[in-house]
């Protein structure tokens, strides 16, 4: 939102298109973490049990 604000300050962007990038940056954003949040979680999670059975421990719940 500051980029943007400063390239329409600068002239770089009219202001009559201010509007539309700013909810179509937020809209890019929200989808964008709506899909890799899921991976990381998966990925955090595979690694911690992955961790846990090289360091000798067994435990099938990661964060037990």
């Amino acid at each position: 939102a500051a980029v943007l604000l400063v390239l329409c300050s600068t002239g770089v962007i009219h202001w009559d298109r201010f509007w539309e990038l700013f909810q179509n940056g937020y809209l890019f954003k929200f989808i964008v973490s709506v899909l890799d949040t899921p991976l990381i979680y998966a990925a955090v999670y595979s690694y911690v049990v992955w961790i846990r059975r090289t360091k000798g421990g067994v435990s099938p719940k990661p964060f037990a």
